[in-house]
């Protein structure tokens, strides 16, 4: 059994913010008060790492996940400085264009989009978390598509009707 769990993220908003924050605290924290289960079977949070990131936002694409957690539009309090990961967010295709919500907060970048199934075979991810904004349907259901070409397990954290399609 593999002893860690290869994440990738769809999505680097302020969910992915405070997963990757929290992920990073648990690390480091002594005492996990506030963490449900220290161990799900045998793994830890310890065992949890960020392979691949996506999102569509220029102060996003081709940054360190570290910094891109951070970049506006995000605004999620700043609990951890989290390590640089080595994980450049890579451009996603913006499907759905930019929601009404998110307005001119969103810069999309003009870099050439992912192969998003051969960047989780590439980088070896177990599962792909989608964590992009509410209305990005278009987009959840590529993520869901690639997860399934490349093999991977897929968590909808949207209400993106993902299973019933």
């Amino acid at each position: 059994m593999p002893r860690e769990i290869r994440v990738a993220i769809a999505g680097i908003g302020n969910c992915a913010s405070s997963l990757i924050q929290g992920t990073e605290f648990y690390r480091a924290a002594q005492k996990k008060t506030g963490l449900m289960n220290e161990k799900v079977g045998p793994y830890k949070v310890s065992d949890i790492r960020f392979v691949a990131a996506f999102d569509i936002d220029e102060r996003k694409v081709g940054k360190d996940l570290s910094e891109a957690v951070y970049a506006e539009p995000n605004n999620t309090r700043k609990i951890v400085q989290v390590r640089p990961t080595g994980v450049k967010v890579q451009m996603a295709q913006p499907l759905d264009g930019i929601s009404p919500i998110a307005g001119d907060k969103v810069r999309p970048s003009k870099t050439k989009p992912s192969n998003i199934a051969k960047v989780l075979e590439d980088t070896k991810t177990d599962v792909l978390v989608n964590l992009t904004p509410t209305g990005a349907s278009k987009a959840s259901d590529m993520y869901a598509q690639a997860a399934l070409q490349a093999g991977r397990a897929f968590i909808n954290a949207t209400p993106a009707k993902i299973a019933s399609n």
